[in-house]
């Protein structure tokens, strides 16, 4: 008997050690994962060294669908090949928004996730120096060139997504940050849950076409940590710090009960309304984004950056003319991915964007 109390003892104390260190682990960054530098990288550098959607360039067409450039024409042509549903969305994109610019950003996308091998890859090289004629429209296709897309998790996620376009909506217009920006985050941070949590996805996300959410190192459905929300908070309130975006964003994060430790666990990670969960995350993009122009620097049509910053939290955003796209590896059916390319894919992709259209002009 005595033993058996010892043990008991024991097992006890080990129980706390394992929580305390834990309580530090969290507490000192240990249980961050390290990032890396995307792939992609190189490609992300010179795609904004050429320029970026919203500079100057979002009405440089005419919004009728007549393509001014034989390249662009002969791209949606191949694509439309192999494709359908890329071309669609591409097409869709530049008939609401008159924007070569942005469709060549698609293209980059695509690219990027199209195996060098791929006959489309070729073809889409070649148009650059062929051209031909226009395409007007594109086949039917339920398929597409992303290899997320092509996933069950895509369509259990996207019908969730749907679900709270009104809540996004109302996060965007509260702080001035484009709702595909916002998803874009969402978006990283669900597939990750979802590949790395098949069972758990299986038995309760699917069957219910909801979102996944944490509530232990990161809360809620965007995985934001306890400590970024807290920076999100007193940034709004510090009128010297580097973040503040503004007296009209006060107000917004404001407790209504004396125990705010309490309140912001239990609101970040409210499963029937995802309201905080996306504002404290637009505010994070908010917030980076008045840093980076403070210090002469636009991300805030930079999805790939701003999806690698909201991975890495306030202490990895150091303001700079050559950002590297990166961040945590998520997998995805044997596929690598970094958050930042994962963000960027997405908001190109044009996947979602007949509920969340591509903004005319950048962020506010």
């Amino acid at each position: 008997m005595y033993h058996a109390k010892q043990y008991i003892v024991y097992l006890f104390a080990v129980i706390g050690l394992v929580l305390v260190a834990g309580f530090f682990a969290v507490k000192w960054h240990w249980t961050n994962v390290k990032g890396v530098i995307d792939l992609n990288d190189r490609e992300f550098l010179n795609t904004a060294a050429n320029g970026r959607v919203g500079d100057g360039g979002q009405n440089e067409a005419s919004s009728s669908f007549a393509a001014p450039e034989l390249p662009f024409s002969c791209k949606l042509l191949s694509l439309a090949k192999y494709s359908p549903r890329d071309a669609k969305n591409i097409i869709a994109a530049y008939r609401e928004t008159g924007s070569v610019n942005l469709a060549d950003r698609m293209f980059t996308s695509l690219a990027m996730e199209t195996a060098t091998s791929s006959p489309l890859q070729g073809e889409l090289a070649a148009c650059d120096i062929t051209g031909a004629a226009p395409i007007l429209d594109a086949g039917p296709s339920s398929t597409s060139e992303y290899a997320w897309v092509n996933t069950p998790d895509w369509q259990v996620l996207s019908a969730a997504i749907i679900k709270d376009a009104p809540v996004i909506s109302r996060v965007s217009a509260e702080t001035g940050v484009e709702p595909r920006l916002i998803i874009a985050q969402l978006i990283s941070e669900q597939l990750r849950i979802y590949n790395s949590e098949r069972e758990l996805y299986k038995s309760v996300f699917e069957p219910l076409k909801i979102l996944g959410s944490e509530t232990q190192f990161s809360l809620g459905v965007t995985g934001i940590k306890e400590q970024t929300a807290e920076q999100v908070e007193q940034n709004l309130k510090t009128t010297t710090s580097v973040y503040y975006p503004g007296p009209q964003y006060e107000h917004l994060l404001d407790f209504s009960t004396g125990d705010p430790n309490v309140e912001r666990v239990d609101r970040i990670t409210d499963q029937h309304d995802h309201y905080y969960s996306y504002l404290y995350t637009a505010l994070y993009l908010k917030e980076v984004m008045v840093q980076w122009s403070t210090a002469g620097f636009d991300i805030s049509t930079r999805p790939e950056i701003l999806s690698t910053l909201y991975n890495l939290g306030f202490s990895g955003s150091h303001p700079n003319a050559m950002p590297h796209t990166g961040g945590a590896s998520i997998t995805i059916n044997g596929r690598d991915y970094t958050f930042g390319s994962l963000g960027y894919e997405f908001y190109y992709s044009g996947e979602l964007a007949d509920v969340f259209p591509f903004s005319a002009a950048p962020a506010k």
